[in-house]
């Protein structure tokens, strides 16, 4: 179903839908394509079907008073008969509205097409395609734009215009400056100098003890130390106050800071 609406839409159809099938799941698409246009059909044939009868072959909201109940038969049959006849042309030519419909030349695109706009015009056309469209389009979607969602100047988002819930509009709103910041450039060669030297700073201790003073040191500045053996130490390069034990936290959050911490200087340089 939820590739029927590309069908229905006059700058797509078939032709792009099978396209993009075969980008996305190559081999597999041509059998998905079968499948979608099995499905178009079966839901078509189900729009061409006329309104039923009720069990008196009368329609429900209509009562035929007759006095004659022979010729009230002989009435029902006719209409009966009337409505077979014109549901088996009736299906012929409508099959004909669809075929027509997947022949015709795709629409060119355009950034202000409006599909139910060109449904409109063309219902006299495509009959039972507009009544298909009508309701298959009609199916709810969030169809706000994100500067909307995410504007704080006091739009307001009604049910009827977005199916976006309060609760999830607002973590949107809050989460805005997070979402809009611009991805962060990643340097390789910086974050291998910068592993590098972790594993320096890991392994020079082994090696000449337990005393050796490891070089994040150089970007650190020790203020005081306190009874549980614990540092306040403050960052050379921002100014940024943090705490350090040797035997909890290690130097692991230290090193971190300072990997941020020169990265946005180079960045603001």
């Amino acid at each position: 179903m939820v590739f029927i609406p590309c069908v229905l839409d006059p700058r797509y159809k078939f032709i792009t839908l099978g396209f993009a099938l075969r980008k996305m799941f190559g081999e597999k698409g041509a059998a998905l394509e079968i499948v979608v246009r099995t499905y178009m059909e079966s839901l078509f044939n189900e729009y061409t079907k006329p309104v039923d009868f009720d069990k008196n072959g009368q329609f429900s909201s209509t009562e035929v008073d007759t006095s004659d109940s022979r010729s009230g038969g002989e009435f029902r049959n006719f209409f009966e008969e009337l409505q077979k006849y014109t549901s088996e042309k009736g299906g012929a030519s409508s099959k004909l509205e669809l075929v027509k419909y997947l022949d015709e030349e795709i629409e060119v695109g355009k950034s202000d097409f409006d599909v139910l706009l060109w449904w409109k015009v063309n219902s006299p056309r495509f009959p039972i395609l507009f009544e298909m469209a009508r309701d298959v389009l009609s199916i709810p979607v969030s169809n706000v734009a994100s500067e909307c969602a995410f504007s704080t100047g006091g739009h307001i988002l009604d049910s009827f215009r977005s199916s976006l819930t309060p609760k999830l509009v607002q973590a949107l709103v809050c989460l805005q400056d997070w979402l809009r910041s611009e991805p962060q450039p990643i340097s390789i060669e910086e974050d291998l100098d910068f592993l590098e030297q972790l594993e320096e700073d890991f392994i020079m201790p082994q090696l000449h003890g337990s005393n050796a003073r490891s070089p994040i040191w150089n970007h650190y500045e020790k203020l005081e130390e306190k009874e549980d053996g614990s540092w306040t130490v403050k960052c050379i390069h921002c100014g940024r106050v943090a705490y350090y034990h040797s035997h909890y936290n290690g130097t692991a959050s230290l090193r971190n800071h300072v990997k941020r911490c020169l990265k946005t200087r180079n960045q603001n340089r």
